[in-house]
């Protein structure tokens, strides 16, 4: 699953997770690795860069369709674990704290560099950044987080992706208040500050 997170603020911590992912599927059926396999990509990993070029790969050109592609909309594949006895809700509490807990673990740090790097923010929201974390699911749905993308992809091969990633963005701008009256307003508030400097 590819998950999307939204920081607007290091201190005081705040953390936006989309309701919405993207689920990658590896264009080979998984069997455990062995050396006799152990070059077959396009059975171990789901990268959409890798499976793409596969033969096999299923690509979901209609926008509202979410079929038997190889990148499938998350919601999707919620509603075929909840359709097979799963646990949606536990699953994704489970995520989402799994991702607090993640950038918990670095925020020292994040709030370190954001200082340093904004030492005259009065707002503390003159930066943002969308994460995209890559987490498996075990078979017993243990969601496991494989990686933190410092920079997700936002390429919309198709359809489906336009839906998905568009979508996204749109609204992590809306949670930001990133509008023109705010931006020349901090303006203003520094530039008078400077003077008072002077």
């Amino acid at each position: 699953l590819r998950i999307y997170v939204l920081i607007t603020s290091v201190s005081p911590l705040r953390i936006f997770i989309y309701e919405e992912g993207i689920a990658r599927f590896a264009t080979e059926s998984y069997t455990s690795p062995e050396r006799s396999n152990f070059q077959k990509l396009n059975q171990h990993l789901t990268n959409y860069a890798i499976n793409k070029k596969a033969e096999n790969f299923k690509f979901d050109k209609e926008n509202n369709i979410d079929g038997g592609g190889h990148k499938r909309s998350m919601s999707s594949i919620f509603s075929l674990i909840k359709e097979r006895g799963g646990d949606v809700n536990k699953l994704w509490r489970t995520i989402k704290q799994s991702v607090v807990k993640t950038i918990c673990s670095v925020q020292p740090i994040l709030n370190h560099i954001y200082q340093t790097s904004q030492p005259e923010d009065l707002t503390g929201r003159m930066c943002f950044e969308i994460l995209g974390f890559d987490i498996i699911l075990t078979e017993s749905l243990e969601p496991i987080i494989l990686e933190v993308n410092h920079g997700p992809s936002l390429n919309t091969d198709t359809p489906f992706d336009n839906r998905i990633k568009s979508a996204m963005p749109q609204n992590s701008f809306e949670i930001i208040g990133n509008d023109i009256e705010n931006r020349h307003r901090i303006m203003d508030e520094q530039k008078e500050k400077h003077e008072k400097r002077i």
